[in-house]
């Protein structure tokens, strides 16, 4: 990737992490993204030169350049992993329940974890990147649950590709907390962690879609309920 091509990707991860919303599944809308307000636009605008500055200072300052990709994170889990039942009404409602607990820590909201690694960055603050330990911490517990859990075989696939997902997400908020020390390293790992939500988010929706064809039904407070903040 070229100079200019990095600084375009600073910069568009700064323009796309203003839009933030809660989707709560099983809703009509399956996913709702609230807009900030425009005030936020021009602020970005404003931020423009400044962050370019620092990520061509970061590069110039890089030991080396960084060329991430899917294929540098660990190899996923797979098929001959997960464990099943069968596909019935009953199994299928279970199984609803059981991820809507599991995922219950990601109702919270919190900041956007790119966001976070690129204020780090500008700031030069390790300080902030303890945050990211922490949803680490979220993805890593969720994702060992997922592990455990009975799977009707309908959604076999779609539950493999959330556990993969968290597994891609926690290794790259890992390379995303070196960003100081690596910052090209960190840059790319955001934009791919960026990616990689939304596999996450559409895994969900599949997962919620499938459960309504099937004819479920799930109280308010009885949905999965993710914030998106994307």
């Amino acid at each position: 990737m070229s100079v200019g091509g990095k600084i375009k990707l600073a910069l568009f991860l700064i323009v796309i992490l203003t839009i933030v919303g809660f989707w709560y599944i099983g809703k009509k809308d399956k996913a709702r993204v609230v807009i900030t307000e425009q005030k936020k636009y021009a602020e970005i605008i404003r931020q423009d030169q400044e962050l370019k500055s620092l990520v061509t200072k970061a590069m110039a300052d890089s030991s080396r350049l960084a060329n991430l990709d899917y294929k540098d994170l660990p190899s996923g889990f797979n098929l001959a992993n997960v464990k099943t039942v069968s596909n019935s009404t009953s199994t299928l409602r279970e199984y609803g329940l059981t991820i809507a607990s599991i995922f219950s820590p990601l109702a919270t909201e919190r900041e956007n974890e790119a966001k976070i690694t690129l204020q780090a960055l500008k700031e030069q603050n390790p300080a902030l990147l303890q945050k990211l330990l922490t949803t680490k911490d979220i993805y890593d517990v969720i994702r060992a649950k997922l592990k455990q859990t009975k799977v009707p075989t309908g959604l076999v696939e779609t539950h493999l590709q959330i556990i993969n997902s968290l597994g891609n997400m926690s290794e790259l908020l890992n390379k995303m907390r070196m960003i100081i020390d690596e910052p090209l390293a960190g840059l790319q790992s955001a934009q791919l962690y960026i990616n990689e939500l939304s596999v996450f988010y559409s895994s969900i929706n599949s997962l919620d879609d499938y459960l309504k064809q099937a004819g479920l039904k799930f109280t308010e407070a009885e949905k999965i309920k993710i914030f998106i903040n994307i």
